[in-house]
Parts: C-alpha cells; sequence; structure tokens
C-alpha cells in the first residue's frame, strides 16, 4: 500500500484526498530512463517498506477551477508531483481498481486519471511524458511485483511528508508555497531555465491575472510541442542550447539578446537574465511574453515556407551564423530570402571546387538545398546522419596501395567486367597485387575513348554527398556498380538520398547521348555546370537590398499605465463628449484606439463554414469592388462608448471594424503605432493584430 507519513504535527484526515498541483510547479518530465530505475529498485529491494524522498504539502482549499465530485482532504503539492504522477500513473497501468487519492493539474485544468485517458491521443509535451513512462510500465515483466506494493500487505511504498504552516490568505499560501518549491529544488536535480521562467509567469505576484496566466499556459505548451519536431528544431544554430529538454529556451534567449554560447557554463543564464530584469524593472513580463510570441510566429513563418526552412536548415549545419543574428535581421520574408542568401555568398567564399578543400561538403549540401528549393520540397535535415563525399566514378582510384580498397574495387570489377582475360577466380582477382591491379585500371581505361575519359576525377564534376553508411559499402566500387547500389537503395527507401546525388547517378542532368554504364566527360560536365548553374541562379536573386531599419525591441514596464488601460471597462469608463454621424475608416482609427470588450464574440468572417462563406461572398465582395473601383461604401452604424482618454469600446460593429482594419492593411494605408485594435479577452488576437500593423504586406497585393 502506499503511507503517507507525516514528520509534523498534522496529518492526513481518513477518507478520499484530492492532491492538487499549483500553476508554478514545472510540467511532468520524468522519462523511460528514470521509470526503468524506480522499477528495478522495486523488484529488488528486499525489505517491506520502500521509502520516497520526502513530499512537501499544505493544507488547501477545494481549487476553483475543478468541478467534479467532492473529496474529504484538499492538499496542495509543494514539491514531489514527480514522484506522486509517477505512482498515480503505474496504479493506473496495473489495474488498481480504487486508489484513495487522485491528483488535479490547475495548468491542464484536469484530473490525472482523466489525463492519462487522452495522453495517447494528446500531442502536449507533458502527455507526452507521461505516455512514455506508461509505455515503460506496460512493458516491465514482473508486475506482479509492484502489485504487491499497492494490494498486498508484505510491501508498502512510503512517503515522508511535511506540512508547511497555513497562512493567513490564499495568495500568502501560493507565495510560501513558491518559495519552498525554490528552497527546495536548490541543489537537487536542476530545474530548466524554462521551467524557472514557467513559474515566474504563473506567481500571483506576476502582475498577470488568471486568465492570462492560462492562456500563457496554453501558449506555452504549443510552442514547446511544435519545438519537439526535429525538423523546425534544426532550422535554427541554437548552440548552447542542445541538449536541454524544453526548447522554449531558445526563444526567451532571442527575445532577451542572450549570446546562447554562454549558456554552456551556466544552464540558467537565461532565467537568470529574466528574473533580475523584471526585478530591476529592466523587463516586463507581458511585454516580454508578446515577444516570444512573435518570435515563434517568425519561427513559424520561416518553417513554413519551405525556400526558407532549407536555406536556415544550411546556415545552421554549415555555419557558425547564431539564431539570434537571424532574428534581427528579419523583415518581410521576400527581402530576409535576399539576406540570407548575401549571407551564404560571403560563407561560401573561396570554396574549392576540388576534392580535399575542407568546406566542399558545405558546398555540395548547399546545391542539394537549391535542387530541394526547385522543386519546392523539403531537406531532410533530420535524416542527413553522417555524410561523406563520393566519387562518382573511381573506374581510375587515386590510391589503391591499402589492401582493403583495393580488394573492395577488384570486387566491383569482377562483378561488373569480368576477369579482364585473367583467368582468375573471383577469390584469386581480388587478391591481385598493386603492380597486377594498375594493369587491370589500365585496361579498363584502355575500353574508354580519349574524349570519353575524365580529365579530373577530383573535380566537382565527379562529387557527390552520399550517407556514410552506404559510402562505406562499396566506396572504390566502378561507376556501374555504385549506380546499382544506388538504384536499390532507393526501391529499398533505407536511405536519405539527397536530390543531386540521386540525379547524378541516375543521368538527369546528361544533355547528350551516354553510356549508362559509365560516367563520362560528357556526364562529368553536365553535372558541374547544373550545379554552378544552382549556384549562379540563386545569387543573382539577391539584387539591391534595401536599407534595413534597426529595430527596437521594447520589453520595460512602460511610462503610461498600461494596467489601468487593461482595467477600464466600458461600464466604469469616463465618458467623452458622444459623437455621431458618417466616419471615415481611417479617421476613427487615428483619433481612437479601438477596445473590443470581453461580451463581444469572436471574429467570424473568414470562415470556412456557411456563414463565413456568406460573408465573404457578400459583405467582403463588396469591400474589395468598392476599392477596386474608387467608389463611396456606406456601411450600417458602428455603435458603443468612448471614452476621454481616446478609447472607443464598440458594442456593435467589431466584425465590420476587424473586416475593414485586415482590408487596408493589404491596400499599404495602416498607420503603424498610431492605429490600434485591442481585444480585452483574447489577447493572442491582440498580439496578432499588433504586429500585422507592424508587418508590411507582401508584394503583389
Amino acid at each position: 500500500m502506499i503511507k503517507f507519513e507525516c514528520t509534523s504535527d498534522h496529518t492526513i484526515q481518513t477518507g478520499k484526498t484530492l492532491f492538487v498541483i499549483p500553476s508554478y510547479q514545472r510540467g511532468y518530465r520524468w522519462n523511460k530512463e528514470d521509470a526503468q530505475k524506480l522499477l528495478r529498485d522495486l523488484q529488488t529491494y528486499p525489505g517491506a517498506d520502500y521509502c520516497l524522498q520526502p513530499l512537501e504539502f499544505q493544507v488547501a482549499e477545494r481549487p476553483t477551477p475543478y468541478r467534479g465530485k467532492d473529496y474529504d482532504n484538499y492538499i496542495r503539492v509543494v514539491d514531489g508531483q514527480q514522484r506522486l504522477t509517477t505512482l498515480g500513473i503505474m496504479a493506473k497501468c496495473l489495474g488498481i481498481p480504487q486508489l484513495q487519492w487522485d491528483i488535479f493539474y490547475l495548468v491542464e485544468g484536469k484530473m490525472l486519471s482523466e489525463l492519462l485517458m487522452d495522453d495517447a491521443k494528446e500531442s502536449t509535451i507533458n502527455a507526452h511524458f507521461r505516455h512514455e513512462v506508461a509505455e515503460v510500465i506496460d512493458a516491465f515483466e514482473h508486475k506482479e511485483v509492484l502489485q504487491n506494493y499497492f494490494c498486498g500487505l508484505e510491501k508498502s511504498i512510503v512517503f515522508p511528508v511535511h506540512f508547511l504552516e497555513k497562512e493567513t490568505s490564499e495568495a500568502d499560501e501560493q507565495d510560501q508555497g513558491q518559495n519552498a518549491f525554490n528552497r527546495l529544488n536548490a541543489g537537487k536535480t536542476p530545474l530548466t531555465s524554462s521551467e524557472l521562467i514557467r513559474a515566474l509567469y504563473m506567481v500571483n505576484d506576476s502582475g498577470l491575472d488568471e486568465q492570462q496566466r492560462m492562456e500563457i499556459s496554453k501558449e506555452w505548451e504549443l510552442i514547446e510541442d511544435t519545438l519537439r519536431n526535429e525538423q523546425f528544431w534544426l532550422m535554427f544554430n541554437a548552440g548552447g542550447l542542445e541538449k536541454t529538454p524544453t526548447r522554449i529556451d531558445l526563444l526567451f534567449a532571442l527575445v532577451l539578446g542572450i549570446d546562447l554560447g554562454k549558456t554552456h557554463n551556466n544552464p540558467r543564464l537565461v532565467y537568470e537574465t529574466l528574473e533580475a530584469g523584471v526585478y530591476m524593472r529592466k523587463y516586463n513580463l507581458t511585454k516580454v511574453w508578446g515577444e516570444v510570441l512573435r518570435c515563434f510566429w517568425w519561427m513559424q513563418s520561416c518553417y513554413e515556407d519551405v525556400e526558407c526552412f532549407n536555406v536556415l536548415g544550411w546556415i545552421a549545419q554549415c555555419t557558425d551564423i547564431q539564431a539570434s543574428t537571424l532574428y534581427e535581421d528579419y523583415s518581410a520574408m521576400p527581402v530576409f530570402k535576399k539576406v540570407l542568401a548575401k549571407k551564404i555568398r560571403e560563407s561560401i567564399s573561396g570554396i574549392g571546387r576540388q576534392y580535399g578543400d575542407p568546406r566542399l561538403k558545405d558546398l555540395l549540401l548547399l546545391c542539394n538545398v537549391l535542387a530541394c528549393n526547385d522543386r519546392k520540397e523539403r531537406l531532410h535535415f533530420d535524416l542527413l546522419g553522417k555524410i561523406d563525399i563520393e566519387h562518382i566514378d573511381s573506374q581510375t582510384p587515386n590510391d589503391l596501395s591499402n589492401q582493403e580498397d583495393r580488394k573492395a574495387w577488384l570486387e566491383s570489377v569482377f562483378g561488373e567486367y569480368g576477369d579482364q582475360g585473367t583467368g582468375h577466380t573471383r577469390e584469386d582477382f581480388i587478391a591481385l597485387s598493386a603492380e597486377e591491379t594498375q594493369t587491370i585500371i589500365d585496361k579498363i581505361a584502355a575500353t574508354t575513348s580519349a574524349d570519353d575519359a575524365i580529365e579530373d576525377g577530383n573535380g566537382l564534376g565527379n562529387l557527390v554527398l552520399l550517407d556514410a553508411g552506404i559510402n562505406r559499402s562499396y566506396r572504390n566500387a566502378v561507376f556501374p556498380r555504385k549506380r546499382k547500389e544506388i538504384i536499390a537503395a532507393i526501391a529499398k527507401g533505407q536511405h536519405y538520398l539527397l536530390p543531386c546525388t540521386e540525379r547524378a547517378f541516375m543521368k538527369f542532368y546528361t544533355t547528350s547521348a551516354s553510356a549508362i554504364d559509365r560516367w563520362n566527360q560528357a556526364d562529368y560536365n553536365c553535372y558541374e555546370r547544373a550545379m554552378e548553374g544552382l549556384l549562379d541562379s540563386f545569387f543573382a536573386s539577391i539584387g539591391d537590398l534595401p536599407k534595413l531599419n534597426e529595430t527596437h525591441i521594447d520589453l520595460a514596464p512602460s511610462g503610461e499605465q498600461v494596467v489601468q488601460v487593461q482595467e477600464v471597462t466600458p461600464q466604469g469608463a469616463p465618458m467623452d463628449c458622444c459623437f455621431s454621424g458618417d466616419f471615415k475608416f481611417e479617421e476613427l482609427m487615428s483619433t481612437y484606439r479601438i477596445r473590443v470588450p470581453k461580451i463581444q464574440r469572436t471574429y467570424v468572417q473568414g470562415r470556412q463554414d456557411t456563414y463565413g462563406k456568406k460573408c465573404l461572398k457578400g459583405f467582403a465582395s463588396v469591400l474589395v469592388d468598392s476599392v477596386c473601383n474608387s467608389m463611396p461604401c456606406p456601411l450600417d452604424m458602428v455603435y458603443g462608448i468612448a471614452t476621454a482618454d481616446k478609447a472607443f469600446y464598440p458594442l456593435d460593429g467589431q466584425q465590420r471594424l476587424t473586416t475593414l482594419l485586415l482590408l487596408a492593411w493589404l491596400c499599404g494605408r495602416t498607420q503603424h503605432g498610431k492605429w490600434s485594435l485591442d481585444y480585452e479577452s483574447r489577447r493572442a488576437s491582440e498580439l496578432f493584430i499588433r504586429n500585422l500593423l507592424g508587418t508590411p504586406a507582401a508584394e503583389g497585393y
């Protein structure tokens, strides 16, 4: 059975208990190795009571978000939720019928018993780790040992428990719990920067209300889940954060301007920088999170644009350019691509086209990136593994003094061209000496005309990139043997082949009739021209770069009382003199800050449902016709409340105002810094509009 043995005067009352995991706690992060270690310990432990590390509790009230049945005890878990959650997962996997306790997570808003039913189909970071641990427990062969700990009389799992003294208010209890949480975790398995930053946002004195904290929590899970995509992560050079389990650290580092290289020596540098900045009133948490979201949306836009994704992947793989540098250079996507192309041109300047150049591999990989761009497909950086430079034709190998290399080459010759008149068996043929092998080389070379013979076997026209696993198996084989192996690899799909490599062996670049079993000078020339053509075309697209405006990211607490603005409600706002009559949209936006109140529904025009399609066909079409034909377009009345500080709260008409704003943006008529359309209850929409107004519309609209 599970025992909770209190070390203080306080005891857990009999009856069912609901353990509450507060929002400042980090998410569940036990992995397979942690679970396997615990299971082995439980299996081999000789004693009766297996004692785990102590738990730190607080007596709590029924949590406000909880809507389930009543419990006899409500206990806030200050420290120990990782172990407690693991035992809950274990009980579920073992089919323990009834526990006297369950766990409620404030951030996720659900019970552990509910979460475990959904984890297999959920994609959150917490669900990933819970599901991983559940799989380990399901695969454990000695479940009867575990059953004995939960249901038997011979074995027990014991938790020493310490209760914090009860404070006078719930807010004081939260702060006391947060402080205890930080103290207890100091010196133990360290929390990552991102886990500590999350706690910084979730405490009561963060300056955020409950709704903001819940929204940030949901956005946080979305970002972490996206960053688990290896393709997404490999887009950026995140040197210093390679081993961090929660990759959102990168976004905070970019926003705060932290040198990622310094995180090697101080894994908590990102958290410490933010915490110190908040304390010194250098950073405002709301502004920092808004910029983190903007950074994430920038990453998303780079990932969705296939060409940008491929180029960024090359930069991350082949240069020392940090993600922070790229973030500073970002403007509109077309300009950003030109900036990237310029950086690449500078990076590859001076790379030779001969085998042996230390950066020739980077140049060949760039050719493959550009080939993928031409085909509008992603290069799979996550599948590259270790790649080698391979000679397409080894008919005249450079050095076969090594016996193993010589044997491999002779074996490929015997398989493709026979014994070359020597009368040797296969075993005798592949055992020829270096002098005898040279005779075979001369014989094979004699079968190729002088015009077909490759002049420079170490030049660009005879080199490709190949997976090291394939390359090692026949690195000195003759061309027809290599071609067969490539075709077999394509058919089996066991290795990732880069597009230029695949096309070279298929003679895709060859423009004249050519023997399929030989790689000759004509093939060489066509392939080399194709690679140089990819590079020339790419760099020709740079053209003249517009002057990039230096952007300053304002993360400091505003001199204006932003909180006061957020707290103004239409009902309690000081009334301005009423206005009515015809207003031009641009005049309204330039005069008032539009604040959409909480009572308004979400924006629905443009949705792909019946109502949204009707709006697109009707209202939006009328607006577009009006703009295209320079005709006035009178609209129905918009009414609301205007305040003395020039804020306007639309009580009816926000759908039309939002659509007009989007149309004005497409027409390049918005005024960044002067126009404002905010949402009281939809912060993500507010940040979207704010960033939209600061970004020019793409060319061609």
